[in-house]
């Protein structure tokens, strides 16, 4: 959620408020989403993601925990409350001007692919680590259960500042293990560090290291930790004020244009030279409120507003108090955890705000008979130093006031807050096995959609997956009363801003069964309109490895729907999908050309050419598992070879940014969005496929310069098998077998397509050529009669560019 302006007030602060902490033996109470963003913040994501770096990153990253013996329990944020959209709608906006003017060499502004939070949730399968996804936003859960568990909370967020929680803001923790040796005769720690594990390296796979922990030492990870008595002691505020502190600077849900009368009568005197206006904002609130109760304080607040308005923030200012103050937690329960609670030193001190509800209600409700007819009873103010909304660019909303958005979402509230779905999709949901906008859909039947790296002068490439979102939307819709349309919040082509489009639940003859374990019936209905679709299936099931069934379903629905696919992108993806899948499995995955050759010596590599010359291997009647066995590890190694540069960004690329194109990226974004709603209806219908492994089948930078590479070669196959795998055959087989099984679903794959591309090819050069001979014997013609071109019609600079190159040649003709 977060409260404006706290972030940087407490960093500005940071030796009064942050103490140096080591990080260890302990549990820990992961917000997930915040921690995944940062993670992800240092990987590239201008291609579109490298799923599978970010994938190592975290897989790295608990590995560290688990070295130091720390135990993680990792919460998701769910749906969107309704009071939250005004916000929702604000940063969309933002996320679509960032992407559109994206640089892809130098990314001031992180931008996030729409998988990062499935391949988060992947590494946390693959490491063992609790989690459970929120149906609603997480953050007053994750404290909830840091409290019960006595143990800190590790986000970003500056709500942690006001909860009543050990607070390890990440970007403040040393991604660095580190180890402390201790005295065997008085068990005194020594005075020194060993740094045990650099920086993360998204090469190796950290997740499996063994716990060394040894009797005589322990590891640990240093970072700086905040309590919420460090702010409350500095400022000597009681500690039940600081919730009503938060309310006050604004938050996604109460927004402080609310409290603009009652700002202008808070003294802003001494509020400190060198603070942002913000800033001096909180120093003028927290002496505010070292005069005031509780109930005083919300009585002078609620007297700045209009009277219509007064009900509606007294119920905001309580909502938001209760939030702070919550002590259910539902993931308690979930993980099992009444018994397992660790010894803790962090002392917690019970809030006492939910208590003094009841009072305070009492005492408000003399207090506002008495002060009715009052507009103000505050402090008068320096006018010369007050902070508006008008002259605040960090608080810029839309035009609705709160009133209005409460309003017009008051019958969205009523069902979210009654939000009872049944047990087989709430424990879908907890799982995690569904996305978070399945709560949306339910809720408010709303999408709101993600936008990605793509060319935003085409249509929205997540347009091409929407009919299988309606199919979510109608099987989420089947125990609820029958829903027709829901909202689809997105971009509007060719601008940066957004739209609302309605999209309408599918009639269907066949009835969807929760009660049927995997219903494959209703999954082969994105089919429906195929005329093969039984042949399809047919091919799937038989043909194809379980692991990659639902990739190649989607491949398949790609080819149908997109305007923009061809051969070069499905070679690009089988390749990609083949390096991730199959060589990452036998070979460690390095993409850098210097630590690869320092792990494999410029000098073995030139014997294991000279010794695995290429040999002609039939693939034959063999099957995609047997090809994947018969690989072997000089195979890999000679493969990686040549895909090493396809991992990073060419030197070409940098020199010239005009090779860097979206529309190649618009087509891989379409698949990223088939991808991100298949997966959610496959598991839906009770997973008649293993949804697909994201981490081994998309590396955005990967597939981009393997598409540059591809798009000239009039012969792919020709080009794979003599240059790109010259000394892997049985790679070959395999991409050649893959690219076989899916040749008579997909036209451009027939072989008589190929030909017809090659034809058209050389019918398009010869064109050319005749076209560029015909214009120099014209312009020779008009240089021999001495006349002058006039200046055409068509306004062409590349043509104008041509001809003056035909000249030339021209002149350089005559005088050979």
């Amino acid at each position: 959620m977060g409260v404006r302006g706290l972030t940087s007030y407490i960093a500005k602060n940071a030796e009064q408020y942050l103490d140096s902490h080591e990080l260890h033996d302990c549990d820990v109470v992961v917000d997930g989403d915040s921690l995944a963003c940062q993670l992800y913040k240092s990987i590239n994501s201008a291609f579109g993601g490298n799923y599978d770096q970010f994938y190592r990153v975290v897989c790295n990253f608990f590995g560290m925990l688990k070295q130091c013996n720390v135990t993680a329990y990792v919460l998701l944020d769910g749906g969107y409350e309704p009071k939250k959209l005004s916000t929702v709608r604000q940063r969309l906006r933002s996320k679509i001007g960032a992407i559109k003017y994206l640089n892809p060499f130098e990314q001031s502004t992180p931008t996030f692919p729409i998988m990062m939070r499935e391949v988060f949730i992947e590494s946390l399968v693959h490491c063992n680590v609790k989690f459970m996804r929120c149906i609603f936003e997480a953050d007053d859960e994750v404290a909830a259960l840091a409290r019960k568990l006595k143990c800190p909370v590790l986000s970003f967020d500056s709500d942690f500042y006001i909860h009543n929680v050990m607070y390890i803001p990440s970007a403040y923790l040393s991604l660095k293990v580190f180890r402390r040796n201790i005295l065997p005769e008085d068990g005194r720690k020594v005075r020194q560090r060993k740094d045990l594990v650099s920086e993360i390296d998204s090469n190796g796979d950290y997740s499996n290291h063994k716990n060394t922990q040894k009797k005589d030492c322990y590891y640990y990870m240093q970072c700086c930790a905040y309590q919420i008595a460090n702010l409350a002691r500095e400022k000597g505020l009681s500690k039940e004020m600081l919730p009503l502190f938060a309310i006050l600077l604004g938050n996604d849900y109460v927004h402080t244009s609310i409290f603009k009368k009652f700002y202008m009568n808070v003294s802003m005197k001494k509020t400190g030279k060198n603070n942002t206006k913000q800033g001096k904002r909180i120093v003028a609130l927290l002496r505010w409120l070292q005069h005031e109760t509780m109930s005083s304080a919300i009585e002078k607040i609620i007297n700045h507003v209009e009277k219509d308005k007064k009900e509606w923030l007294r119920d905001q200012i309580r909502d938001g108090i209760s939030g702070y103050v919550n002590e259910k937690s539902m993931a308690y329960e979930y993980f099992g955890l009444e018994n397992t609670v660790r010894d803790s030193k962090v002392k917690f001190t019970t809030p006492t705000v939910c208590h003094k509800m009841a009072e305070i209600e009492t005492e408000a409700s003399v207090e506002r008979a008495q002060n009715d007819d009052s507009e103000s009873n505050g402090e008068q103010s320096d006018t010369d130093d007050d902070i508006t909304d008008d002259d605040d660019d960090d608080e810029k909303e839309e035009e609705e006031t709160p009133l209005d958005l409460e309003i017009q979402m008051k019958q969205q509230m009523s069902l979210s807050s009654s939000f009872k779905p049944p047990e087989w999709l709430l424990n879908k949901i907890l799982s995690g096995k569904l996305p978070r906008y399945v709560v949306d859909l339910i809720t408010l039947r709303l999408y709101i959609n993600t936008p990605q790296v793509e060319n935003f002068q085409l249509e929205d490439c997540n347009r091409i997956s929407v009919p299988i979102l309606q199919m979510i939307f109608t099987i989420l819709h089947a125990n609820y009363p029958y829903q027709k349309e829901f909202r689809y919040l997105t971009r509007v082509q060719r601008r940066t801003d957004i739209e609302y489009k309605r999209y309408n639940s599918l009639c269907l003859d066949l009835r969807f069964n929760a009660s049927t374990s995997k219903n494959h019936e209703f999954f082969k209905l994105i089919f429906r309109d195929f005329d093969n679709s039984e042949q399809i299936f047919k091919m799937i099931d038989e043909t194809i490895p379980s692991d990659i069934q639902l990739l190649f379903v989607a491949i398949i629905y790609w080819s149908r729907y997109s305007k923009h696919f061809n051969v070069v992108y499905v070679s690009s993806l089988l390749l990609c999908q083949i390096v991730l899948a199959v060589h990452d499995s036998i070979v460690e995955p390095i993409r850098d050309r210097i630590k690869f050759e320092k792990k494999f010596k410029p000098n073995e590599i030139k014997k294991l050419m000279k010794s695995h010359q290429m040999t002609k291997v039939e693939s034959g009647s063999m099957s995609i598992e047997a090809c994947k066995t018969a690989i072997t590890r000089d195979e890999v190694i000679l493969a990686q070879f040549n895909f090493l540069d396809l991992f990073t960004i060419s030197d070409k690329l940098r020199t010239k940014h005009t090779e860097f194109s979206s529309d190649i990226i618009h087509g891989f974004a379409e698949f990223q969005s088939i991808v991100y709603q298949l997966n959610c209806l496959n598991a839906l219908c009770g997973e008649p496929y293993p949804n697909i492994n994201i981490s081994t089948c998309i590396n955005g930078c990967f597939l981009f310069h393997t598409y540059m590479t591809l798009k000239e070669r009039p012969n792919i196959r020709y080009y794979v098998k003599n240059f790109l795998l010259s000394l892997s055959p049985n790679i070959f087989n395999l991409f050649e077998l893959e690219l076989n099984v899916l040749m008579p679903f997909i036209e451009c794959l027939s072989q008589e397509s190929i030909s017809k591309r090659k034809k058209r090819r050389n019918i398009n050069k010869r064109k050319s050529r005749e076209q560029r001979q015909n214009k120099s014997n014209e312009d020779n013609q008009l240089l021999n009669d001495g006349e002058t071109t006039e200046k055409r019609d068509d306004g062409d600079e590349e043509s104008d560019y041509e001809d003056l190159n035909n000249k030339f040649s021209c002149l350089s003709t005559g005088k050979n």
